[in-house]
């Protein structure tokens, strides 16, 4: 995982020959693992560390390197400084790199059990609410039914808001609230 200057021909003669696409790469994902120090982005250190002959030829590496999806970054031509938001990820790990990984797959298994068991939490909670007003609908059915007569529950049944017997005659239901004072109050009652 070298950088660009580490693949100096004249200082080690047994490394092959690099073709210009070769090069570019080379420069391209050297220009990344620079990029992970913000204060060492100026043009004349990038220059320097990447052995690129002018400023022109930087800015020509930085732009085909975001137009290669590698770089999220500025150029500060006034400045003198390549301004990088985001790097991608595409290089070789560095030694040691693989434990502060594990680390932080580790945390974040952590927080994902935790969120799993809250959210177990809240499924148990919703169930045990979910059952407690299906116990509460069925008691208040049943006071309904006793309030009917409890006697010949199986024989009644209701339809719309009437009661219907074997014979087949009907009853009106008052379910109480604001609609029978209404009409309470409409009968004189």
């Amino acid at each position: 995982m070298g950088v660009s200057p580490d693949y100096n021909i004249s200082a080690t003669p047994n490394l092959p020959e690099i073709s210009n696409p070769q090069a570019l790469k080379l420069r391209q994902l050297s220009l990344l693992s620079l990029s992970s120090t913000p204060h060492l982005l100026t043009y004349r250190h990038l220059q320097q560390a990447l052995s690129l002959p002018s400023s022109r030829a930087l800015e020509d590496l930085v732009i085909s390197t975001i137009y290669a999806g590698l770089l999220t970054a500025k150029l500060d031509t006034l400045a003198q400084r390549v301004e990088v938001s985001s790097v991608a990820s595409l290089r070789d790990l560095k030694p040691g790199m693989i434990r502060e990984m594990v680390s932080i797959l580790e945390e974040w298994d952590i927080r994902c059990v935790n969120v799993l068991a809250e959210l177990e939490g809240q499924v148990e909670d919703v169930r045990r609410k979910a059952l407690k007003e299906r116990r509460r609908e069925a008691a208040n059915e049943k006071a309904r039914a006793k309030a009917m007569g409890g006697k010949d529950k199986g024989n009644v049944k209701l339809v719309g808001k009437r009661a219907v017997g074997e014979e087949g005659n009907g009853m009106e239901i008052d379910e109480g609230g604001a609609g029978t004072k209404a009409r309470n109050a409409k009968r004189g009652g």
